[in-house]
Protein backbone atom coordinates (compact mmCIF):
# COMPACT_ATOMS: atom_id res chain seq x y z
CA UNK A 1 0.00 0.00 0.00
CA UNK A 2 1.80 3.44 -1.23
CA UNK A 3 1.17 6.43 1.59
CA UNK A 4 -1.49 7.84 -0.46
CA UNK A 5 -3.49 4.98 -0.83
CA UNK A 6 -4.98 5.10 2.86
CA UNK A 7 -6.73 8.16 1.85
CA UNK A 8 -8.15 6.89 -1.42
CA UNK A 9 -11.65 6.20 0.49
CA UNK A 10 -11.62 10.22 0.35
CA UNK A 11 -11.35 11.28 -3.40
CA UNK A 12 -13.94 12.01 -5.58
CA UNK A 13 -15.01 10.24 -9.01
CA UNK A 14 -17.72 11.00 -11.30
CA UNK A 15 -21.21 10.09 -9.96
CA UNK A 16 -22.97 7.21 -12.19
CA UNK A 17 -26.20 9.12 -12.59
CA UNK A 18 -27.16 6.56 -15.44
CA UNK A 19 -27.04 3.41 -13.69
CA UNK A 20 -30.39 3.13 -12.13
CA UNK A 21 -31.76 4.43 -15.65
CA UNK A 22 -33.09 1.67 -18.02
CA UNK A 23 -31.30 2.52 -21.32
CA UNK A 24 -33.78 0.92 -23.27
CA UNK A 25 -37.32 2.45 -22.32
CA UNK A 26 -38.41 5.12 -23.85
CA UNK A 27 -41.60 7.64 -24.44
CA UNK A 28 -42.86 9.02 -27.56
CA UNK A 29 -44.03 13.28 -27.46
CA UNK A 30 -46.25 14.14 -30.61
CA UNK A 31 -47.89 17.52 -31.15
CA UNK A 32 -48.84 20.31 -33.38
CA UNK A 33 -49.13 23.55 -32.89
CA UNK A 34 -52.77 24.56 -33.63
CA UNK A 35 -56.46 23.08 -33.35
CA UNK A 36 -56.55 23.45 -37.39
CA UNK A 37 -53.63 20.80 -37.90
CA UNK A 38 -54.89 18.44 -35.85
CA UNK A 39 -58.18 18.43 -36.92
CA UNK A 40 -57.35 18.59 -40.59
CA UNK A 41 -54.16 16.73 -41.30
CA UNK A 42 -52.34 13.73 -40.39
CA UNK A 43 -49.23 15.52 -38.87
CA UNK A 44 -49.82 13.66 -35.36
CA UNK A 45 -50.06 10.41 -37.14
CA UNK A 46 -47.25 10.70 -39.52
CA UNK A 47 -45.20 11.99 -36.19
CA UNK A 48 -46.40 9.14 -34.04
CA UNK A 49 -45.91 6.25 -36.84
CA UNK A 50 -42.25 7.56 -37.64
CA UNK A 51 -41.46 8.20 -33.91
CA UNK A 52 -42.29 4.39 -33.45
CA UNK A 53 -40.18 3.68 -36.88
CA UNK A 54 -37.24 5.06 -34.75
CA UNK A 55 -37.54 3.34 -31.75
CA UNK A 56 -37.39 0.13 -33.79
CA UNK A 57 -34.56 1.25 -35.18
CA UNK A 58 -32.68 2.07 -31.95
CA UNK A 59 -34.56 -1.36 -30.49
CA UNK A 60 -36.02 0.74 -27.93
CA UNK A 61 -39.30 -0.59 -26.16
CA UNK A 62 -41.48 2.65 -26.05
CA UNK A 63 -43.23 3.05 -22.60
CA UNK A 64 -46.19 5.66 -22.94
CA UNK A 65 -47.38 8.53 -25.42
CA UNK A 66 -47.43 11.59 -24.77
CA UNK A 67 -48.91 14.67 -26.88
CA UNK A 68 -50.98 14.19 -29.66
CA UNK A 69 -53.20 17.28 -29.71
CA UNK A 70 -52.10 20.99 -30.39
CA UNK A 71 -50.40 22.47 -27.83
CA UNK A 72 -49.04 26.46 -28.43
CA UNK A 73 -44.80 25.93 -29.44
CA UNK A 74 -44.53 29.49 -27.74
CA UNK A 75 -43.98 28.84 -24.22
CA UNK A 76 -43.26 25.16 -22.33
CA UNK A 77 -46.18 25.76 -20.17
CA UNK A 78 -48.11 22.85 -21.72
CA UNK A 79 -49.83 19.78 -19.57
CA UNK A 80 -48.64 17.00 -21.89
CA UNK A 81 -45.05 18.76 -22.09
CA UNK A 82 -44.96 18.63 -18.26
CA UNK A 83 -46.63 15.02 -17.67
CA UNK A 84 -43.58 13.62 -20.16
CA UNK A 85 -41.31 14.82 -18.08
CA UNK A 86 -42.34 14.13 -14.85
CA UNK A 87 -42.73 10.46 -15.50
CA UNK A 88 -39.46 10.48 -17.46
CA UNK A 89 -37.83 11.39 -14.37
CA UNK A 90 -40.65 9.16 -12.23
CA UNK A 91 -39.83 6.24 -13.80
CA UNK A 92 -36.42 6.21 -14.82
CA UNK A 93 -36.65 6.21 -18.68
CA UNK A 94 -33.70 7.19 -20.71
CA UNK A 95 -34.94 8.28 -24.21
CA UNK A 96 -37.36 10.88 -25.19
CA UNK A 97 -38.33 10.12 -28.76
CA UNK A 98 -39.61 13.37 -30.91
CA UNK A 99 -40.43 13.66 -34.87
CA UNK A 100 -38.71 16.97 -34.68
CA UNK A 101 -36.45 18.89 -32.48
CA UNK A 102 -38.37 21.72 -32.50
CA UNK A 103 -41.79 19.24 -31.76
CA UNK A 104 -39.94 19.03 -28.60
CA UNK A 105 -40.10 22.95 -27.79
CA UNK A 106 -39.05 26.18 -30.15
CA UNK A 107 -38.68 28.73 -27.35
CA UNK A 108 -34.98 28.60 -27.64
CA UNK A 109 -33.05 28.98 -24.32
CA UNK A 110 -35.49 27.63 -22.47
CA UNK A 111 -35.76 24.30 -24.84
CA UNK A 112 -31.78 24.50 -24.83
CA UNK A 113 -31.89 24.16 -20.93
CA UNK A 114 -34.37 22.16 -20.75
CA UNK A 115 -32.41 19.41 -22.86
CA UNK A 116 -29.52 19.97 -21.07
CA UNK A 117 -30.87 19.55 -17.70
CA UNK A 118 -32.41 15.91 -18.94
CA UNK A 119 -28.80 15.58 -20.55
CA UNK A 120 -27.24 16.05 -17.20
CA UNK A 121 -29.89 13.07 -15.58
CA UNK A 122 -28.59 10.82 -18.22
CA UNK A 123 -32.30 11.43 -19.92
CA UNK A 124 -31.57 11.80 -24.24
CA UNK A 125 -34.05 13.63 -26.30
CA UNK A 126 -33.73 11.81 -30.03
CA UNK A 127 -35.18 13.42 -33.11
CA UNK A 128 -36.21 11.63 -36.31
CA UNK A 129 -35.28 14.76 -38.65
CA UNK A 130 -32.05 15.37 -36.89
CA UNK A 131 -31.30 12.19 -36.33
CA UNK A 132 -28.25 12.74 -34.41
CA UNK A 133 -26.32 10.47 -31.65
CA UNK A 134 -27.74 12.65 -28.18
CA UNK A 135 -24.70 10.79 -25.88
CA UNK A 136 -22.25 12.15 -28.04
CA UNK A 137 -20.28 15.13 -27.56
CA UNK A 138 -21.11 16.90 -30.51
CA UNK A 139 -24.91 16.73 -30.18
CA UNK A 140 -25.48 19.02 -27.94
CA UNK A 141 -24.09 21.78 -30.41
CA UNK A 142 -26.59 20.16 -33.17
CA UNK A 143 -29.32 20.32 -30.82
CA UNK A 144 -28.93 23.38 -29.93
CA UNK A 145 -28.62 24.63 -33.64
CA UNK A 146 -31.62 23.68 -34.38
CA UNK A 147 -33.34 24.98 -31.65
CA UNK A 148 -32.41 28.30 -32.43
CA UNK A 149 -32.75 28.23 -36.26
CA UNK A 150 -36.56 27.45 -34.76
CA UNK A 151 -36.53 30.30 -32.88
CA UNK A 152 -35.12 32.60 -35.52
CA UNK A 153 -38.06 31.33 -37.98
CA UNK A 154 -40.57 31.86 -35.53
CA UNK A 155 -39.14 35.31 -35.17
CA UNK A 156 -39.62 36.12 -39.04
CA UNK A 157 -43.17 34.35 -38.67
CA UNK A 158 -44.43 36.66 -36.10
CA UNK A 159 -43.08 40.15 -37.63
CA UNK A 160 -44.44 38.80 -41.03
CA UNK A 161 -47.80 37.87 -39.03
CA UNK A 162 -47.78 41.42 -37.16
CA UNK A 163 -46.89 43.49 -40.32
CA UNK A 164 -50.05 42.29 -42.22
CA UNK A 165 -52.31 42.59 -39.53
CA UNK A 166 -50.82 46.40 -38.75
CA UNK A 167 -51.85 46.75 -42.83
CA UNK A 168 -55.30 45.52 -42.27
CA UNK A 169 -55.39 47.58 -39.08
CA UNK A 170 -54.80 50.66 -41.30
CA UNK A 171 -57.20 49.46 -43.90
CA UNK A 172 -59.87 50.11 -41.01
CA UNK A 173 -60.36 46.05 -40.65
CA UNK A 174 -60.98 44.31 -37.23
CA UNK A 175 -58.17 41.49 -37.29
CA UNK A 176 -59.27 39.36 -34.31
CA UNK A 177 -62.88 38.70 -32.23
CA UNK A 178 -65.04 41.43 -32.01
CA UNK A 179 -66.41 42.78 -29.28
CA UNK A 180 -69.79 41.90 -27.24
CA UNK A 181 -72.91 43.08 -29.20
CA UNK A 182 -71.17 42.39 -32.85
CA UNK A 183 -70.80 39.48 -35.02
CA UNK A 184 -68.56 38.84 -38.53
CA UNK A 185 -69.95 38.10 -41.47
CA UNK A 186 -69.06 37.80 -44.94
CA UNK A 187 -70.81 39.48 -48.21
CA UNK A 188 -69.49 38.88 -51.63
CA UNK A 189 -66.07 37.91 -50.24
CA UNK A 190 -65.37 40.83 -48.05
CA UNK A 191 -65.32 40.44 -44.08
CA UNK A 192 -67.90 42.74 -42.17
CA UNK A 193 -68.97 43.39 -38.46
CA UNK A 194 -72.47 44.10 -38.11
CA UNK A 195 -74.59 44.53 -35.47
CA UNK A 196 -76.75 41.75 -33.49
CA UNK A 197 -79.31 41.55 -31.37
CA UNK A 198 -76.97 42.07 -28.30
CA UNK A 199 -75.68 45.11 -30.06
CA UNK A 200 -79.05 46.85 -30.45
CA UNK A 201 -79.56 46.57 -26.34
CA UNK A 202 -76.47 47.57 -25.86
CA UNK A 203 -77.28 50.65 -28.00
CA UNK A 204 -80.04 51.24 -25.72
CA UNK A 205 -77.63 51.34 -23.17
CA UNK A 206 -76.10 54.06 -24.46
CA UNK A 207 -79.02 56.16 -25.46
CA UNK A 208 -79.87 55.32 -21.77
CA UNK A 209 -76.46 56.78 -20.42
CA UNK A 210 -76.24 60.03 -22.74
CA UNK A 211 -80.26 61.21 -22.51
CA UNK A 212 -81.36 60.40 -18.88
CA UNK A 213 -77.92 60.29 -17.48
CA UNK A 214 -78.55 56.77 -15.06
CA UNK A 215 -75.79 55.12 -13.33
CA UNK A 216 -74.36 52.06 -14.88
CA UNK A 217 -76.15 50.04 -12.23
CA UNK A 218 -79.20 51.30 -12.98
CA UNK A 219 -78.91 50.26 -16.82
CA UNK A 220 -77.54 46.98 -15.39
CA UNK A 221 -80.55 46.17 -14.27
CA UNK A 222 -83.32 47.37 -16.67
CA UNK A 223 -80.45 45.62 -19.17
CA UNK A 224 -81.02 42.50 -17.34
CA UNK A 225 -85.36 42.54 -17.33
CA UNK A 226 -84.91 42.61 -21.37
CA UNK A 227 -82.31 39.71 -20.92
CA UNK A 228 -78.79 40.84 -20.67
CA UNK A 229 -77.28 40.79 -18.06
CA UNK A 230 -73.78 42.75 -17.98
CA UNK A 231 -71.60 44.14 -14.76
CA UNK A 232 -71.54 47.44 -14.18
CA UNK A 233 -67.80 47.23 -14.81
CA UNK A 234 -69.03 45.40 -18.28
CA UNK A 235 -70.87 48.39 -19.27
CA UNK A 236 -68.46 51.03 -18.29
CA UNK A 237 -65.77 49.29 -20.67
CA UNK A 238 -68.04 49.36 -22.80
CA UNK A 239 -69.12 52.84 -23.27
CA UNK A 240 -65.28 53.58 -23.15
CA UNK A 241 -64.92 51.46 -25.84
CA UNK A 242 -64.29 53.96 -29.24
CA UNK A 243 -64.89 50.54 -31.42
CA UNK A 244 -68.87 50.87 -31.06
CA UNK A 245 -68.98 54.50 -32.41
CA UNK A 246 -67.13 53.32 -35.79
CA UNK A 247 -63.48 53.49 -35.14
CA UNK A 248 -60.62 51.33 -34.06
CA UNK A 249 -58.05 51.31 -31.48
CA UNK A 250 -55.33 48.82 -31.10
CA UNK A 251 -51.82 48.19 -29.45
CA UNK A 252 -50.06 47.71 -32.81
CA UNK A 253 -51.87 51.49 -34.09
CA UNK A 254 -49.24 52.76 -31.32
CA UNK A 255 -51.88 55.01 -30.10
CA UNK A 256 -53.22 56.20 -32.93
CA UNK A 257 -57.29 55.95 -33.42
CA UNK A 258 -58.35 54.96 -37.13
CA UNK A 259 -61.52 54.87 -38.90
CA UNK A 260 -63.17 51.36 -39.01
CA UNK A 261 -65.37 49.32 -41.54
CA UNK A 262 -67.44 47.77 -38.70
CA UNK A 263 -71.15 48.77 -38.52
CA UNK A 264 -71.54 51.64 -36.51
CA UNK A 265 -73.70 51.25 -33.15
CA UNK A 266 -73.47 54.83 -31.99
CA UNK A 267 -72.85 58.40 -33.63
CA UNK A 268 -69.50 59.93 -32.09
CA UNK A 269 -71.01 62.65 -30.94
CA UNK A 270 -72.78 60.22 -28.29
CA UNK A 271 -69.88 58.68 -27.38
CA UNK A 272 -68.25 61.57 -26.78
CA UNK A 273 -71.36 63.05 -24.96
CA UNK A 274 -71.68 60.17 -22.24
CA UNK A 275 -67.39 60.20 -21.94
CA UNK A 276 -67.23 63.86 -21.32
CA UNK A 277 -70.08 63.63 -18.44
CA UNK A 278 -68.30 60.39 -17.31
CA UNK A 279 -65.26 62.52 -16.53
CA UNK A 280 -66.80 65.15 -15.11
CA UNK A 281 -67.86 63.18 -12.64
CA UNK A 282 -71.41 64.58 -12.41
CA UNK A 283 -72.58 63.03 -9.23
CA UNK A 284 -70.07 65.60 -7.41
CA UNK A 285 -67.69 63.16 -5.28
CA UNK A 286 -64.34 61.31 -5.92
CA UNK A 287 -62.68 58.61 -4.27
CA UNK A 288 -59.33 58.76 -3.25
CA UNK A 289 -57.02 55.69 -2.04
CA UNK A 290 -55.65 57.59 0.45
CA UNK A 291 -57.64 60.48 2.36
CA UNK A 292 -56.32 62.57 5.13
CA UNK A 293 -60.69 63.60 5.77
CA UNK A 294 -60.98 59.77 5.61
CA UNK A 295 -58.46 57.37 7.68
CA UNK A 296 -61.48 54.67 8.80
CA UNK A 297 -61.38 53.80 5.09
CA UNK A 298 -61.25 50.04 4.59
CA UNK A 299 -60.79 50.04 8.44
CA UNK A 300 -63.95 50.12 9.72
CA UNK A 301 -66.47 47.19 8.58
CA UNK A 302 -70.01 47.47 8.29
CA UNK A 303 -71.64 45.85 11.36
CA UNK A 304 -74.90 45.00 8.99
CA UNK A 305 -73.09 42.71 6.22
CA UNK A 306 -69.51 42.73 6.99
CA UNK A 307 -68.12 44.96 4.07
CA UNK A 308 -65.69 46.97 4.43
CA UNK A 309 -66.64 51.19 3.64
CA UNK A 310 -65.41 52.83 1.33
CA UNK A 311 -65.13 57.00 1.92
CA UNK A 312 -66.15 59.63 -0.84
CA UNK A 313 -66.37 63.61 -0.86
CA UNK A 314 -69.60 65.72 -2.04
CA UNK A 315 -68.09 68.58 -2.95
CA UNK A 316 -70.74 71.16 -3.21
CA UNK A 317 -70.96 70.24 0.33
CA UNK A 318 -67.75 70.08 1.44
CA UNK A 319 -68.36 66.90 3.66
CA UNK A 320 -66.98 63.46 3.60
CA UNK A 321 -68.73 60.40 4.11
CA UNK A 322 -68.82 56.77 4.82
CA UNK A 323 -70.13 54.33 3.12
CA UNK A 324 -71.03 50.29 2.66
CA UNK A 325 -71.00 49.62 -1.49
CA UNK A 326 -72.11 46.56 -1.01
CA UNK A 327 -75.59 46.01 -3.02
CA UNK A 328 -79.07 46.04 -1.14
CA UNK A 329 -77.04 47.59 1.85
CA UNK A 330 -75.76 50.66 1.03
CA UNK A 331 -75.10 51.89 4.75
CA UNK A 332 -74.00 55.59 4.89
CA UNK A 333 -72.95 57.57 7.69
CA UNK A 334 -71.07 61.48 7.96
CA UNK A 335 -67.30 61.08 8.30
CA UNK A 336 -67.61 64.22 10.92
CA UNK A 337 -70.25 62.03 13.13
CA UNK A 338 -68.13 58.65 12.92
CA UNK A 339 -65.14 60.55 13.62
CA UNK A 340 -66.31 61.70 16.80
CA UNK A 341 -68.16 58.82 18.09
CA UNK A 342 -64.37 56.85 17.42
CA UNK A 343 -62.17 59.44 19.46
CA UNK A 344 -64.61 58.64 22.29
CA UNK A 345 -64.03 55.18 21.86
CA UNK A 346 -60.53 55.52 22.09
CA UNK A 347 -61.00 58.17 24.80
CA UNK A 348 -62.16 54.68 27.12
CA UNK A 349 -59.03 53.07 26.57
CA UNK A 350 -57.15 55.94 27.46
CA UNK A 351 -54.48 55.20 30.31
CA UNK A 352 -55.04 56.64 34.36
CA UNK A 353 -51.93 58.67 34.79
CA UNK A 354 -52.61 57.60 38.18
CA UNK A 355 -51.92 54.11 36.96
CA UNK A 356 -49.04 55.06 35.20
CA UNK A 357 -46.33 53.60 38.41
CA UNK A 358 -47.80 50.61 39.40
CA UNK A 359 -48.38 49.25 35.87
CA UNK A 360 -44.86 50.31 35.14
CA UNK A 361 -43.94 48.14 37.87
CA UNK A 362 -46.25 45.08 37.60
CA UNK A 363 -44.73 44.85 33.48
CA UNK A 364 -41.27 45.60 34.78
CA UNK A 365 -41.24 43.25 37.17
CA UNK A 366 -43.18 40.50 35.12
CA UNK A 367 -39.97 40.88 32.79
CA UNK A 368 -37.48 40.41 34.99
CA UNK A 369 -39.39 36.64 36.06
CA UNK A 370 -39.27 36.27 32.12
CA UNK A 371 -36.21 37.36 31.56
CA UNK A 372 -34.89 35.31 34.40
CA UNK A 373 -36.74 32.39 32.67
CA UNK A 374 -35.30 32.99 29.61
CA UNK A 375 -31.80 33.50 30.87
CA UNK A 376 -31.78 29.95 32.37
CA UNK A 377 -33.12 28.61 28.88
CA UNK A 378 -30.58 30.32 27.19
CA UNK A 379 -27.38 29.13 29.38
CA UNK A 380 -28.79 25.25 28.39
CA UNK A 381 -29.03 25.86 24.72
CA UNK A 382 -25.64 26.72 25.21
CA UNK A 383 -24.18 23.83 26.68
CA UNK A 384 -26.20 21.72 24.45
CA UNK A 385 -24.62 23.53 21.29
CA UNK A 386 -21.02 23.32 22.90
CA UNK A 387 -21.31 19.22 24.03
CA UNK A 388 -22.89 18.91 20.16
CA UNK A 389 -20.03 20.80 18.46
CA UNK A 390 -17.65 18.32 20.61
CA UNK A 391 -19.65 15.46 19.35
CA UNK A 392 -18.98 16.56 15.80
CA UNK A 393 -15.60 17.48 16.01
CA UNK A 394 -14.62 13.80 17.54
CA UNK A 395 -16.75 12.58 14.37
CA UNK A 396 -14.34 14.27 12.15
CA UNK A 397 -11.49 13.27 13.63
CA UNK A 398 -12.55 9.77 13.72
CA UNK A 399 -13.14 9.96 10.16
CA UNK A 400 -9.79 11.21 9.18
CA UNK A 401 -7.48 8.84 11.26
CA UNK A 402 -10.07 5.68 9.36
CA UNK A 403 -12.07 4.75 12.63
CA UNK A 404 -15.19 5.27 11.17
CA UNK A 405 -16.49 4.77 7.74
CA UNK A 406 -17.57 7.29 5.04
CA UNK A 407 -21.46 6.22 5.23
CA UNK A 408 -21.76 6.22 9.09
CA UNK A 409 -20.40 9.45 9.05
CA UNK A 410 -22.67 11.50 6.57
CA UNK A 411 -25.84 9.54 8.48
CA UNK A 412 -24.78 10.51 11.52
CA UNK A 413 -23.49 14.01 10.72
CA UNK A 414 -26.37 15.52 9.01
CA UNK A 415 -28.67 14.63 11.87
CA UNK A 416 -25.76 16.47 14.44
CA UNK A 417 -25.83 19.68 12.04
CA UNK A 418 -29.18 19.51 11.51
CA UNK A 419 -29.89 19.90 15.18
CA UNK A 420 -26.94 22.58 15.72
CA UNK A 421 -29.12 24.26 13.42
CA UNK A 422 -32.10 24.58 15.27
CA UNK A 423 -30.26 25.10 18.54
CA UNK A 424 -28.75 27.96 16.84
CA UNK A 425 -32.23 29.51 16.01
CA UNK A 426 -33.43 28.92 19.58
CA UNK A 427 -30.30 30.53 20.63
CA UNK A 428 -30.77 33.73 18.52
CA UNK A 429 -35.01 33.67 19.35
CA UNK A 430 -33.67 34.02 22.94
CA UNK A 431 -31.17 37.12 22.46
CA UNK A 432 -33.58 39.69 23.04
CA UNK A 433 -32.17 42.19 25.92
CA UNK A 434 -34.56 43.54 28.62
CA UNK A 435 -33.52 47.25 27.76
CA UNK A 436 -34.59 46.90 24.75
CA UNK A 437 -38.47 45.72 25.55
CA UNK A 438 -38.16 47.95 29.05
CA UNK A 439 -37.89 51.03 26.08
CA UNK A 440 -40.71 49.33 24.36
CA UNK A 441 -42.69 49.02 27.00
CA UNK A 442 -41.94 52.76 28.31
CA UNK A 443 -43.31 53.94 24.82
CA UNK A 444 -46.32 51.80 24.88
CA UNK A 445 -47.21 53.41 28.40
CA UNK A 446 -46.78 56.71 27.01
CA UNK A 447 -48.47 55.97 23.56
CA UNK A 448 -51.23 54.72 25.65
CA UNK A 449 -52.20 57.48 27.51
CA UNK A 450 -53.15 59.65 25.20
CA UNK A 451 -54.80 57.62 22.18
CA UNK A 452 -57.92 59.90 21.68
CA UNK A 453 -55.62 62.63 21.41
CA UNK A 454 -53.02 61.12 19.45
CA UNK A 455 -55.44 60.10 16.48
CA UNK A 456 -57.44 63.29 16.68
CA UNK A 457 -54.42 65.89 16.28
CA UNK A 458 -52.15 62.85 14.38
CA UNK A 459 -51.62 63.27 10.31
CA UNK A 460 -52.63 59.97 8.06
CA UNK A 461 -50.47 57.53 8.71
CA UNK A 462 -50.49 58.13 12.79
CA UNK A 463 -53.99 58.04 12.83
CA UNK A 464 -53.35 54.34 10.97
CA UNK A 465 -50.88 53.12 13.59
CA UNK A 466 -53.14 53.93 16.01
CA UNK A 467 -55.78 52.46 14.70
CA UNK A 468 -54.29 49.16 13.88
CA UNK A 469 -52.50 48.63 16.90
CA UNK A 470 -55.21 49.11 19.31
CA UNK A 471 -57.58 47.11 16.72
CA UNK A 472 -55.63 44.76 14.75
CA UNK A 473 -58.46 42.77 13.64
CA UNK A 474 -60.09 45.84 12.86
CA UNK A 475 -63.94 47.40 14.07
CA UNK A 476 -67.96 47.02 12.55
CA UNK A 477 -70.10 50.25 12.73
CA UNK A 478 -73.99 50.21 12.99
CA UNK A 479 -74.77 53.32 10.54
CA UNK A 480 -78.53 52.44 11.71
CA UNK A 481 -77.63 52.17 16.02
CA UNK A 482 -74.69 54.22 15.24
CA UNK A 483 -71.98 52.62 17.58
CA UNK A 484 -68.56 50.14 17.49
CA UNK A 485 -68.44 46.82 18.27
CA UNK A 486 -64.55 45.96 18.44
CA UNK A 487 -63.67 42.42 17.46
CA UNK A 488 -59.90 41.98 19.08
CA UNK A 489 -58.39 44.54 20.73
CA UNK A 490 -54.12 44.35 21.36
CA UNK A 491 -53.63 42.41 24.73
CA UNK A 492 -50.85 44.42 25.80
CA UNK A 493 -53.12 47.16 25.69
CA UNK A 494 -56.21 45.38 27.03
CA UNK A 495 -54.26 44.64 30.00
CA UNK A 496 -53.21 48.57 30.73
CA UNK A 497 -56.81 49.44 30.45
CA UNK A 498 -57.55 46.83 33.21
CA UNK A 499 -55.27 48.04 35.26
CA UNK A 500 -55.99 51.43 34.48
CA UNK A 501 -59.90 51.52 34.99
CA UNK A 502 -59.38 49.95 38.64
CA UNK A 503 -58.03 53.42 39.66
CA UNK A 504 -60.61 56.26 39.96
CA UNK A 505 -58.98 59.62 40.09
CA UNK A 506 -61.50 59.91 43.38
CA UNK A 507 -61.74 57.04 45.62
CA UNK A 508 -58.41 55.22 44.49
CA UNK A 509 -54.39 56.87 45.04
CA UNK A 510 -51.64 54.72 44.54
CA UNK A 511 -49.56 54.11 47.84
CA UNK A 512 -46.44 52.79 46.70
CA UNK A 513 -44.59 52.13 43.41
CA UNK A 514 -45.30 48.35 43.94
CA UNK A 515 -48.85 46.77 43.00
CA UNK A 516 -50.57 43.47 42.34
CA UNK A 517 -48.81 41.69 39.10
CA UNK A 518 -51.53 39.52 39.46
CA UNK A 519 -52.57 41.19 36.02
CA UNK A 520 -49.34 39.97 34.39
CA UNK A 521 -48.95 36.74 35.09
CA UNK A 522 -46.57 34.56 32.73
CA UNK A 523 -46.45 36.61 29.80
CA UNK A 524 -47.54 33.83 26.98
CA UNK A 525 -48.55 34.85 23.62
CA UNK A 526 -48.38 39.00 24.72
CA UNK A 527 -48.70 41.10 20.81
CA UNK A 528 -45.67 42.91 20.20
CA UNK A 529 -46.30 46.77 20.10
CA UNK A 530 -45.27 48.50 17.23
CA UNK A 531 -45.70 52.07 16.73
CA UNK A 532 -43.54 53.60 13.95
CA UNK A 533 -44.34 57.11 14.41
Amino acid sequence: MTNLDQFRKFAKSKAAKTADINNQDAVIYTRVSTKEQAENNQSLTTQKKECEHLALTKKFQVVKYFGGTHESAKTDERKQFKEMLSFVRTKKVQNIIVYSIDRFSRSGAEAIKNIEDLRKEGIYVHSVLQNVDPTALSSSLYQNMFLSFGQYENHQRRQKTMAGTLERLLQGFWVTRAPLGFTHTTENGEQRIVVNETGKLIRKAFLMKANEGLTDVQIAERLAKMGLKLSKQKLSAIFSNPFYCGLISHSLLDGNIIEGRQERLVSKEIFKRINEKRAKNNRGFKHKTTDDALPLKRFVKCAHCGTSMTGYEVKSKGKHYYKCNKKGCGSNKSAEHMHKQFVDLLHSYDCNELALAPITDAIHGTLEAVFSQQEDERKDIQASIKALEETIENAQEKLFLGQMDQSIYDNYSRKYKQKLDELYTEAAKSSLKLSNLEKSIDACLSFATNLSELWLLGDFHTKQVVQKVLFPAGITYSTKKEYYRTERTNTILQLIYSMSSSYSTKNKRPTSKKADRSYWVAGTGLEPVTFGL
